[in-house]
């Protein structure tokens, strides 16, 4: 990649009126936050992948790999990129922002949480673990506590329903009980939203941030949005930075430091 690339970028968001951010587990690198399917990912990490009827049969097990996710994505702020992100989208008529990232730091930064769409869920909103009422809830605990050694978490929160144990509102494999209401209310208000501005001659753009190919929903969403706008397409990732068949730009860089030079050069 040379500075060319990032020129032409810049010069795209600049002309854009409609900025379309998609973003996975590699925005969230800079602020100390491991991916999730990378070399050194969480998943990877972690022997007994946890799956939904965990938190049913062995809550104690899943709330020791969710707790710690929990604490730590609370506990840590956005990094810099997110601030200089949200400044050049709020210079736009308008943005829209589609993550498959669990953490919230979108919303942290100051990002209109209406125009937040979390595909996945958020780690910070609940449900019973087998949805028994279809109700999500705000998450209320203020740290869930991890017992290192043995490896389980010593306090989980409760379905104020049934009483068994609740579970993040996070889609996990192979999942009977998630509860996409949540999820689904942000895309649809988010698909009016973007309805609304078709019937205007507006110029988009999409910048992706560290979207991988294991689990490709944000990429194709990505690349959906940019054939659907016919709208060049900037992919910002350090190792699965390719473009196929789509108009567009590839930056071989991180997040932080992508969004760090355009924002320079805007």
């Amino acid at each position: 990649m040379n500075n060319q690339e990032l020129i032409e970028s810049a010069n795209y968001i600049r002309k854009a009126d409609i900025l379309i951010i998609t973003a996975g587990a590699g925005m969230g690198v800079d602020s100390g936050l491991p991916d999730f399917r990378g070399e050194k990912g969480l998943w990877k990490k972690r022997e007994n992948k946890t799956q939904y009827n965990d938190f049913i049969n062995k809550p104690n097990e899943a709330w020791y790999f969710y707790g710690i996710r929990y604490n730590e994505y609370k506990n840590t702020m956005p990094h810099s990129g997110f601030y200089q992100l949200l400044e050049i989208s709020r210079a736009k008529k308008d943005y829209y922002v589609f993550t498959s990232n669990v953490d919230e730091h979108f919303q942290k930064t100051g990002f209109d949480i209406e125009k937040i769409e979390e595909c996945h869920g958020s780690i910070f909103m609940w449900q019973c673990s087998m949805d028994c009422k279809r109700k999500v809830w705000t998450a209320n605990y203020p740290q869930i506590e991890i017992d290192t050694e043995q490896k389980l978490a010593i306090n989980y929160p409760f379905c104020p329903d049934c009483g068994r144990p609740a579970r993040p509102n996070i889609l996990l494999f192979g999942d009977r009980y998630w509860n996409p209401d949540y999820s689904k209310s942000q895309g649809v208000e988010n698909s009016y939203r973007l309805r609304d501005l078709e019937s205007k001659k507006l110029n988009y753009v999409i910048i992706e941030f560290g979207a991988g190919k294991a689990i490709p929903t944000v990429r194709r969403m990505s690349e959906k949005l940019s054939q659907k706008y016919n709208a060049p397409l900037i992919r910002v990732n350090p190792h699965d930075f390719e473009l196929e068949e789509i108009q567009g730009i590839s930056l071989r860089m991180s997040a932080q430091m992508a969004i760090h030079k355009l924002y320079q050069l805007i």
